[in-house]
Formats: structure tokens, C-alpha cells, sequence
């Protein structure tokens, strides 16, 4: 994620950049859905409908190596954690995160009509991005942050595909209502680690 284009936006170019990501990607999404669809998948704009899309779109992703950055210590640029990130998509791919970031927002904005897209508040970290608003407490989701970082993750390592089912559909605490708090511990999973799971009912309990 390019913060920094972000961050140097100014509203109207913000505003701008978000009416054109709306545009192009529910245009060009549909082609990739009756794709899917023609697969047996079931995607209808529902939140319990990502995982399986995020699946099968993971599986046509491709990346490339890249150097590390020579200015960074030894000590980092010789650690695993760092080492297994040193890739970048390829366009085609990065084209495809753009599809399933839109299917994610366009999924919460269809199924509670209280949400809406919108550019992310300056006082946080996805200031300018494209975001899902209307939660309580003035939250915020940005989905292309949430697609590049969980397929960042998959793409390290392939045998994390199952956390896009696991992290996006289990509710927090067994049996237990989510709250406010613990959407936004699911969301900075996604943004962060990716370990904290809930489901679409669970979602409802937090708007």
C-alpha cells in the first residue's frame, strides 16, 4: 500500500480517486464474478461470500522477487518474517486485489444499508483511501488494505489460504457477542496479523 499517495492527496483528489475506483471496479468486477459463478461459486454481495471468492482469486495471483532494501541492517534483512515478504504482485494480480478490495466494501455497503463508501478520516492511518463507513464510534474499514495484506500473507505462505475463511467468518469469543472493539481488533488483524475471526451476525452487533 502507498500511503504516501494517500496522504498527499487533497480531498477533491481524494474524492475524485475514490469516484473513479467505484466506477471502473463495479464495472469491471462483474466479468470476474460470472467467471467464478460458471465455477460454482455463489457470490451474491454477501459478507459470507469474500472467503470464497478470496480463494479462488488467490490461487491466479502471481509475484515476483525483489531486492532488499541495502540501507536496513543485517539483522532485519536477514529474518525470516522480513525475507518472506520480499515480493510484489504482478499487474494482472494487483488488477485482481483491486476487484475483490471493491467485492469486500461493496459486500458491508449491500448487506447493512447504513454503511457507505467514503475516503478515510485524516486523523487515521487510511486517511484519503477508499473506506466503508457508518460503523459506531466513527470506524472505518479500508478494504484495498485489507485485500493486499491478507493476500501478502497467503502469498508468504500458502498454507495460510484456509485464514480467509477462518479470520473472515468465526466469531470472536465462542458463542459470544462482538462488539465495537472487537470489530476493530478483527479489521487491525487484517491490517496487521490477520488472526482475529468474525462473521456476518457478529458484524451486525457492531453498526
Amino acid at each position: 500500500m502507498d500511503f504516501q499517495f494517500f496522504e498527499s492527496l487533497s480531498e477533491k483528489e481524494a474524492e475524485d480517486f475514490l469516484e473513479q475506483f467505484l466506477r471502473l471496479e463495479s464495472q469491471n468486477c462483474g466479468a470476474l464474478i460470472e467467471r467464478s459463478r460458471a465455477q460454482g461459486l455463489k457470490l451474491d454481495y454477501s459478507v459470507d461470500s469474500v472467503p470464497p471468492f478470496m480463494i479462488w482469486v488467490a490461487r491466479d495471483l502471481r509475484k515476483f522477487s525483489i531486492e532488499p532494501d541495502g540501507k536496513l541492517p543485517d539483522w532485519i534483512r536477514n529474518s525470516e518474517s522480513f525475507t518472506k515478504y520480499l515480493f510484489e504482485f504482478d499487474d494482472p494480480s494487483k488488477t485482481l486485489i483491486l476487484r475483490i478490495a471493491y467485492y469486500i466494501g461493496a459486500s458491508f455497503v449491500h448487506q447493512f444499508p447504513w454503511l457507505r463508501w467514503a475516503i478515510g478520516n485524516k486523523e487515521f492511518a487510511q486517511v484519503n483511501m477508499p473506506v466503508v463507513s457508518g460503523f459506531i464510534g466513527g470506524f472505518e474499514m479500508p478494504p484495498i488494505l485489507i485485500a493486499e495484506n491478507l493476500f501478502a500473507r497467503v502469498a508468504a505462505d500458502p498454507t495460510k489460504e484456509s485464514d480467509m475463511s477462518r479470520t473472515y467468518l468465526r466469531q470472536l469469543g465462542i458463542g459470544k457477542p462482538a462488539h465495537l472493539h472487537n470489530f476493530r481488533k478483527w479489521v487491525s488483524a487484517f491490517v496487521l496479523d490477520l488472526h482475529t475471526p468474525l462473521n456476518a451476525t457478529a458484524i451486525s452487533q457492531c453498526m
